[in-house]
């Protein structure tokens, strides 16, 4: 039997209490606080005879929003009325909102453009359903013309030297684990087996690939279809070129981590070709195209042609006689 404790019919509001214990806030009628043995439960309403549970707190600990019965710690629950997004944090003018629309749940800044989007059990980062597909991953960019790739990285201007994005392995004596591993389905060895492609230009202009080599094996590929190609000439003569490059062995610094290797002096090779050298972004240069096989190959060509000289030295001396 519940014992009216307070009552005030002009305010509309009456409170009541009953031998168990229960306490109840009502309100023209209808239970706005309810504290109960099965916990805390506030019931807003839109209207004086509406009892749904507006909020709820059980004896588990749990809180419900929009239902009685919270499944678990954070229970939010709205009809098909409650327009996204179900929840919002603001600082300044700043907003972050989670919630859901008619594809799936988001978090993010707006529904249209979300941090983590999830729908028919894909989740996704990236900016859909604004242009980027619901299977795309998107960091660092809120450009619909991503929408080629399944995971785009797009990092500030002015990176570090450690790049766009950087795969750490996953720790010390890792010697045998790969940083990255490329897998296709096709079990194709030809080098129409693409791995990876390069561009320049903003997406615009292709640099080349990684493709398969045969078996066991991959390399670099350059686009040399002839269409590609205009004002082909035959190349000069190289061999004055190559006799004047000099192959050497060497130790590199310990802050460029050490080790004895084979190879070519950049500006020696620059001022030979070129166009095979370039430079990192502390101005050191670099060299393409330019292994320690290639040194090896040239030093034994450059020992090939003094032999030749010198013997066709000596059939000069004989031919004279």
């Amino acid at each position: 039997m519940a014992a009216s404790i307070n009552a005030s019919t002009s305010a509309g509001v009456v409170t009541t209490a009953d031998t168990t214990g229960n306490l109840n806030l009502q309100s023209n009628g209808a239970t706005v606080l309810a504290m109960t043995s099965a916990g805390i439960a506030v019931t807003g309403t839109q209207s004086a005879t509406s009892n749904a549970n507006f909020a709820t707190t059980n004896t588990s600990g749990k809180v419900g929003i929009g239902t009685a019965s919270p499944a678990v710690a954070l229970d939010v629950s709205f009809d098909g009325s409650i327009q996204s997004p179900v929840a919002q944090f603001t600082r300044g003018t700043k907003k972050n909102q989670i919630g859901t629309d008619g594809n799936g749940g988001f978090i993010g800044t707006t529904s249209n453009d979300p941090l983590l989007f999830y729908t028919n059990n894909i989740a996704s980062i990236g900016i859909y359903p604004s242009g980027i597909a619901p299977n795309s991953v998107v960091i660092g960019t809120n450009s619909s013309s991503f929408t080629m790739a399944p995971l785009v990285v797009h990092g500030p201007a002015n990176s570090s030297s450690y790049g766009q994005l950087t795969v750490y392995s996953a720790g010390s004596s890792d010697v045998n684990n790969c940083g990255i591993s490329i897998v296709k389905i096709d079990n194709v060895s030809t080098s129409s087996q693409n791995f990876m492609h390069f561009f320049i230009n903003d997406a615009g202009t292709g640099s080349g690939a990684i493709v398969a080599n045969g078996a066991s094996a991959a390399a670099f590929s350059a686009y040399s279809d002839s269409s590609l190609k205009e004002n082909i000439v035959d190349l000069p003569s190289q061999l004055d070129n190559i006799m004047a490059l000099r192959p050497v062995e060497f130790d590199y610094i310990e802050s460029e981590g050490g080790g004895h290797q084979i190879g070519f002096i950049a500006q020696e090779v620059q001022a030979i070709y070129p166009d095979l050298v370039g430079a990192r972004e502390d101005g050191m240069l670099t060299l393409s195209d330019m292994n320690k096989n290639d040194a090896r190959l040239i030093k034994a060509i450059q020992e090939t042609g003094a032999i030749i000289k010198d013997l066709t030295a000596r059939i000069a001396a004989l031919e004279a006689k």
